[in-house]
């Protein structure tokens, strides 16, 4: 059985955040220029500092990674 390309699963979300992408997707619809800037840099900062801490977490773990050549 092939699932559509806008099948989800039963729930139907695509996000973890009850009424976070159908904001995003609202905003869109409507051109909402800010709302959909302001969406775009929280990600794009939650996503540095994710990287971020999995990089310091790596560092910890193994000190290889901390080897100059």
């Amino acid at each position: 059985m092939r699932r559509s390309a806008t099948s989800r699963g039963s729930s139907g979300r695509r996000s973890s955040i009850p009424g976070a992408s159908s904001f995003y997707v609202e905003a869109a619809r409507t051109r909402d220029t800010p709302v959909l800037l302001g969406v775009t840099v929280v990600l794009a900062i939650f996503v540095i500092v994710a990287n971020t801490i999995a990089d310091i977490v790596l560092a910890l773990l193994d000190p290889r990674v901390l080897e100059r050549r």
